[in-house]
């Protein structure tokens, strides 16, 4: 369990209230004085029949004037973000990203850096992927890899591995590390990380998953192979699946936060096993 319940999410994107279609503006009896252009948050989940000039729908935005699950320091920097939203300077959504060395910062590409307890410092984009509760991430990350070091696997492959946050921590466990995500500005800073963190031993791939999955088994010897797999929320494609089971690893850790979505994997999990017993 997470050992914060609250104030513990580094990340917000909140949406800046947007002007109304004209026709609906001329329609309300109240006019554009029953929408707050100060509001920031979440949209409605009632879209109704309004769009823009662009055929877009527009919904209301409900205001959130201090969110429970985010960290203090972005609740504080909330008043400052309706200030530009109000002055209309603001376009959605929004991006507040709190870390300990940067504090709060707004530019999606800004680089910053988290320092976690036992395992160092990871730069990595602000707009881009990294966990948002930093403080489950030591004893997540070692969860993680008490499950891959079993058997004594070789070689780690990272699937999906954003700036190194697995083959980092883990790279003192393996003879060799491969990790793989698409975005490349992603890769350049897992990269840089290995560098910071003096592991000159892994090896970081920009490709998709199963691009970067048939380039891995390229390299691999005779080697034991643990995956570590942690996808978007919508999993794995099928023809990264393919390339999975052409892999051919002993092991297979999966992280997933849609536990609906997990039933392709489990075929996945039966299909390997079958064929390690054949």
């Amino acid at each position: 369990p997470s050992p914060k319940v609250y104030h513990y999410r580094t990340k917000l994107t909140p949406h800046p209230q947007e002007p109304p279609p004209r026709r609906q503006r001329l329609a309300w009896q109240g006019g554009e004085a029953s929408v707050d252009y100060s509001a920031i948050g979440f949209l409605e989940q009632d879209w109704g029949d309004a769009r823009d000039a662009s055929g877009r729908r527009w919904r209301k935005v409900v205001d959130v004037r201090s969110c429970p699950i985010a960290t203090e320091a972005l609740n504080e920097a909330l008043p400052a973000e309706r200030t530009k939203a109000k002055s209309g300077r603001l376009s959605g959504p929004l991006l507040l990203r709190d870390t300990t060395e940067d504090g709060v910062v707004t530019d999606p590409q800004q680089v910053v850096t988290e320092v976690l307890s036992e395992l160092g410092a990871f730069s990595f984009r602000a707009g881009g992927f990294f966990q948002n509760n930093s403080s489950i991430l030591p004893a997540f990350v070692q969860h993680v890899l008490s499950a891959a070091v079993q058997d004594s696997p070789e070689v780690l492959v990272d699937l999906y591995c954003g700036v190194g946050l697995f083959s980092l921590s883990g790279a003192n466990h393996f003879q060799r590390i491969f990790g793989v995500e698409v975005e490349p500005v992603a890769v350049n800073l897992a990269r840089r990380n290995a560098a910071a963190h003096g592991h000159g031993h892994v090896q970081f791939l920009a490709a998709d998953a199963a691009n970067g999955l048939r380039e891995v088994a390229r390299s691999l010897r005779s080697e034991k192979v643990v995956v570590v797999v942690d996808p978007p929320r919508q999993g794995l494609k099928e023809e990264a699946r393919r390339a999975l089971l052409t892999l051919r690893p002993q092991r297979m850790v999966y992280v997933s936060c849609d536990c609906v979505g997990m039933r392709p994997k489990r075929e996945i999990s039966r299909t390997l096993w079958r064929r390690a017993t054949s």
